[in-house]
């Protein structure tokens, strides 16, 4: 057990911080914003996703997997995990993200890095 979690913040606030960067270099706002409503869309009819769609899925499932990498090296308790991935969200509301956006990619990354 780590007593003194509170030492990794620093360590935990950049990560987040440069996380939330890459993605914004990757996935401007607008084109998030299409993301979720096709998202959205798909789960009403079962079809074929666009050639974006399957782009910005793999931009996702990179990113879990960094934060999954970070998790494991700085084992990060409940603590940890809470603020990176606040710090992640209120970071990409910094970067223009509207705020439901962000729950939304976060959510994702939520289930897929656990």
């Amino acid at each position: 057990m780590n007593i003194f979690f509170w030492k990794k913040n620093k360590q935990i606030d950049a990560f987040a911080i440069i996380l939330a960067d890459e993605l914004y270099s990757q996935i401007q706002p607008q084109v998030a914003i299409d993301f979720m409503k096709a998202a959205i869309e798909e789960k009403k009819q079962t079809g074929k996703s666009n050639k974006q769609n399957i782009r910005i899925y793999k931009i996702l499932e990179d990113a879990a997997y960094q934060i999954v990498v970070f998790k494991k090296k700085h084992s990060l308790g409940v603590y940890g995990k809470a603020r990176l991935h606040l710090n992640f969200m209120q970071r990409l509301n910094e970067l223009g993200y509207p705020e439901d956006i962000t729950k939304y990619l976060n959510e994702i990354l939520l289930v897929r890095s656990p």
